[in-house]
C-alpha cells in the first residue's frame, strides 16, 4: 500500500483589512445638550441613528447640527442626514455609500 502525505495543509488568506465589530442604536435628540452623550455612543465603535422628531423649534434644531458638525470635525465622523427626522453618524472607520 502506498503511503500518503498526511500533512496538515495550510490554507494562506490574504490580509485584509480589520473587521470592526459594530452595534446599531437609536437614540433620541431634544436638543443640542444631548449631542455630547450620542457622540461618546459613536466614539465606542457604535453606528447611531438619532431621531431629531423632539426638537421643538428650526433654531434647536439648527444648533444641534452645527453641534453634530463641529464633534464631526474635531473625530472626524460621518453624518448622514436621512431627511429632517434622522441622522445617521458613525466612526471614520465605517464607510457610508450613497446612493
Amino acid at each position: 500500500m502506498k503511503e500518503e502525505n498526511k500533512e496538515d495543509e495550510v490554507l494562506e488568506l490574504p490580509e485584509t483589512q480589520e473587521t470592526i465589530k459594530s452595534t446599531i442604536k437609536v437614540e433620541k435628540a431634544i436638543d443640542f445638550r444631548d449631542v455630547e452623550r450620542i457622540v461618546k455612543k459613536v466614539l465606542e465603535k457604535k453606528i447611531v441613528l438619532v431621531n431629531l422628531k423632539g426638537i421643538k423649534s428650526i433654531s434647536d434644531f439648527q444648533t444641534t447640527i452645527k453641534e453634530f458638525k463641529r464633534f464631526s470635525n474635531i473625530y472626524k465622523l460621518n453624518l448622514l442626514l436621512i431627511d429632517e427626522n434622522y441622522l445617521l453618524i458613525t466612526s471614520k472607520d465605517v464607510k457610508i455609500e450613497k446612493l
